[in-house]
């Protein structure tokens, strides 16, 4: 069953458009405002975003991430990344050297519960690889722990 979380502050208006939502076959909850829905999703209160006031960059190898700009730069020129190749590169750097699932990637990064495949995820971390991929880093500094996730690293480790 597919589910649907509305945030509205008028609970009459979100309760009506969720009966019609249960009548069609839909999972429905509602919540008040952006703080219950976190707290519902069982996503932490801050904002991945909100960490990079204290990191406006990161350099790793020959690649400086711009978070203020959502710019990634290889020896100074810009490479082209989409807004969601650019999302999850931030959020694995946010957490680099930790194993981060597949499941908080939909969950964060896409904004999602289970509602895309790992196989989107799969796509966006392989477009990746091949953007950050060096002679010193073939692996593009993004290794797959298989069955839980991935882990964004800058030293040559294998994890599989």
């Amino acid at each position: 069953m597919e589910r649907i979380l509305i945030i509205n502050q008028e609970k009459k208006q979100g309760d009506i458009l969720a009966s019609r939502l249960r009548g069609a076959g839909y999972d429905v909850t509602v919540v008040a405002n952006e703080d219950e829905a976190l707290h519902t999703l069982q996503i932490p209160a801050r904002d991945f975003f909100s960490d990079f006031v204290h990191h406006p960059s990161f350099d790793f190898g020959p690649f400086r991430l711009v978070f203020t700009r959502a710019q990634l730069l290889k020896d100074g020129i810009p490479v082209p990344l989409s807004y969601m190749e650019c999302k999850l590169l931030m959020y694995l750097i946010l957490h680099r050297e930790e194993i981060v699932s597949t499941q908080d990637l939909m969950r964060v990064v896409w904004g999602y519960g289970e509602i895309i495949s790992s196989g989107t995820i799969y796509t966006h971390i392989s477009w990746l690889r091949k953007k950050l991929k060096t002679p010193q880093n073939p692996r593009g500094y993004i290794n797959t722990i298989r069955n839980i996730g991935y882990i964004f690293s800058e030293s040559n480790n294998t994890f599989n």
